[in-house]
């Protein structure tokens, strides 16, 4: 089998591939490097031999994560025939509110919200439309992520009373039974590394980047001392769900900086056991515990179910 693919800097790399038995995959690559326009050609040939057991698991994919991100801008999220279609497609689990936009949209109640930062929702995707006409239908379970980078007001980070009052809201009044949350969307994107400024975070006013690069307020010590409240606040409402972070491996110091500050802020409460072995040499354990064991990979950005 012949693959090509176009690499950095347009270079196109072709590989033969050939297949062996019992599992093994052995892998003969000539890579093939030619120069661009104005610039002189140059050959190079390497051979390598890969051999993979795919016998050997490492861990199972949960039914959990196989799932969706829906969005609230989405006139069609709840209409009918979406949760069928949903269902046929083997999803089974439904993200709301959205990606980036969570940390602009502000619960109010099942039927009310609003978007901070002239951002839009739709006015059919409510929350309990949200529920009613897509989870309960579609048979999936819903992760549902908290406001982090606003408040109500838009004029600071997100308050763990509004978190708390969507549990309330949830699994108090309505009993819908929400196990998995989520504490802002990608909050590692929000300027305090150099050129990664796309989400939205108020916990820090000024969003120029010379001020934003390297805050105290936007670091990962910071967020992970702010999820702690959050946690705190979510979990006295309802003690038996399970609460995610935004963690990534290639930010630099991002998730050893956060499951440190979390791990402390939580510390005596019950609510998390992590390893104290995070140093600058030793890697932060590949496992986040709260109570019920949710477990929280590096590589994943939400949950692993028990």
């Amino acid at each position: 089998m012949r693959a090509g693919i176009m690499g950095a800097g347009g270079l196109r790399l072709s590989e033969d591939i050939t297949i062996a038995a019992a599992g093994s995959l052995r892998v003969l690559a000539t890579i093939a490097v030619v120069c661009l326009a104005f610039r002189c050609a140059a050959f190079g040939q390497t051979t390598a031999t890969v051999t993979v057991n795919a016998g050997s698991v490492s861990a199972p994919v949960p039914p959990e994560g196989y799932g969706l991100c829906t969005y609230v801008y989405d006139a069609d999220m709840t209409t009918a025939g979406v949760a069928a279609e949903l269902q046929s497609s083997g999803i089974n689990a439904l993200r709301y509110p959205t990606g980036s936009d969570s940390d602009l949209y502000n619960f109010i109640s099942g039927t009310q919200a609003s978007m901070n930062d002239g951002g839009y929702w739709d006015s059919t995707d409510t929350f309990a439309n949200f529920m009613t006409y897509l989870v309960t239908l579609e048979g999936g379970k819903p992760v549902i992520t908290v406001n982090y980078g606003s408040n109500l007001t838009d004029n600071g980070g997100g308050e763990p009373s509004v978190a708390a009052n969507w549990v309330q809201y949830a699994n108090v009044t309505n009993n819908y039974g929400v196990v998995y949350w989520e504490i802002g969307n990608e909050v590692y994107g929000n300027g305090y590394y150099n050129n990664w400024d796309w989400e939205y975070d108020l916990h820090d006013l000024d969003q120029s980047a010379n001020d934003r690069v390297g805050n105290a307020a936007l670091s990962p010590t910071a967020y992970g001392t702010n999820a702690a409240a959050f946690v705190k606040a979510m979990k006295a409402v309802d003690p038996s769900i399970k609460v995610g972070l935004s963690i990534r491996t290639d930010a630099a110091g991002w998730d050893q900086g956060v499951f440190q500050a979390v791990s402390s802020a939580l510390s005596g409460t019950g609510y998390t056991r992590t390893s104290s072995s995070c140093t600058g040499t030793q890697p932060c354990p590949t496992r986040m515990f709260l109570p019920r064991k949710p477990r929280f990979p590096l590589r994943w950005r939400r949950f692993a179910p028990n």
